[in-house]
């Protein structure tokens, strides 16, 4: 197809695993999908001790996306923390 057919991607990570003796030490898991010139948006899911880590990262301009996408979840019922690093 070509990045110019492509205007975001997701990489589903499934669950991760740590060890017993290292599991304790870790509060949360989650992967920061790369910038690319050509995608505008990406996001990665991992879950990690029964919760799910959605990350996104974009070089647009807007993040519409993101709050429509974390809009929906609420509407189902579904409890959302949202940690962000821009001003918006």
């Amino acid at each position: 197809f070509g990045v110019n057919k492509i205007s975001g991607g997701i990489s589903n990570l499934g669950p991760v695993a740590f060890p017993p003796a290292l599991a304790h030490k870790v509060e949360r898991f989650y992967c920061i999908p790369s910038p690319s010139s050509s995608i505008y948006s990406g996001a990665t899911v991992v879950s990690w001790n029964g919760m799910v880590h959605v990350t996104f990262g974009s070089i647009a301009c807007s993040s519409e996306l993101e709050r429509l996408y974390f809009t929906r979840l609420r509407k189902h019922g579904i409890p959302v923390k949202i940690s962000c690093n821009t001003k918006e």
